[in-house]
């Protein structure tokens, strides 16, 4: 990713802490046929441990418990961690960030991040998580975006990214740092449509980090027209979605 003001990453990254109910009510979950492309990549081996890496509150650790997977998760942030334990007690969560996992070397079959890997610093991350990994085992990466094919869908996602840029995914410096540890890169993308309310979408904008690290009085801009937006849509609102999926396997060594 191109070059940003560490103190500015941190201060953003940090505020999901503030943030961690709006996380857990307004994100959506994960698609499954994300999950089955995964599967068909020999991503979930029986008798396998996989590491949710940054779990935040769970919301891809429990589409992973749900295929059958021995679980567990770190995240770096306490009420975060609080969220998860609400709804995944069963699940051990371990404090710790990806670039000092709190795992033993060679201890897990497949590491997953879910809409976490651009807060990495890349290099560092990618030789932990190899660390972790046994011979064999792979890295998978995942986002969900807005579906902005759809007009209204389109407003909602430039109203709410006005604050900043989008979420970067994975540029050139990215993929070559992956390549140094990891071999056979592979990416899909999924659309599908998420049922859910007014109430979660604006809790979906109230949890994005460049939101929550502004002063209340001047997060007016971007939340008023949200809602006057939000309020013209019908409950349920059906909102699309669009996923980005990506493996790769460690690098033999």
């Amino acid at each position: 990713m191109d070059e940003v003001d560490p103190n500015t990453v941190r201060a953003r990254a940090t505020s999901f802490d503030d943030t961690a109910a709006a996380y857990e009510f307004g994100r959506p979950e994960y698609p499954a046929e994300a999950l089955q492309w995964w599967h068909d990549r020999g991503a979930f081996p029986r008798g396998g441990v996989v590491l949710d890496l940054a779990a935040g509150t769970g919301k891809l650790t429990r589409a992973l418990v749900d295929r059958g997977c021995d679980v567990v998760a770190v995240e770096p942030l306490p009420k975060m961690r609080a969220e998860f334990a609400v709804v995944l007690a069963q699940v051990p969560i371990h404090d710790g960030t990806a670039e000092a996992i709190p795992l033993a070397d060679a201890s897990v079959d497949s590491v997953f991040v879910a809409q976490a890997f651009h807060w990495f610093d890349g290099e560092p991350a990618l030789a932990e998580i190899a660390r972790v990994l046994r011979p064999g085992g792979g890295l998978g990466l995942i986002w969900n975006d807005d579906d902005a094919s759809v007009p209204w869908v389109a407003q909602y996602s430039e109203r709410k990214h006005r604050a900043h840029l989008d979420e970067p995914l994975l540029d050139a410096a990215d993929q070559a740092a992956i390549s140094v540890h990891f071999t056979g890169f592979t990416d899909t993308t999924c659309t599908w449509t998420e049922t859910t309310t007014r109430a979660r979408l604006l809790a979906n904008v109230l949890s994005r980090s460049y939101v929550s690290v502004l002063p209340a009085d001047q997060r007016g801009p971007i939340l008023d027209p949200i809602e006057q937006l939000l309020a013209e849509q019908p409950e349920p609102v059906l909102f699309p979605h669009t996923t980005y999926v990506t493996w790769c396997t460690k690098t033999p060594s």
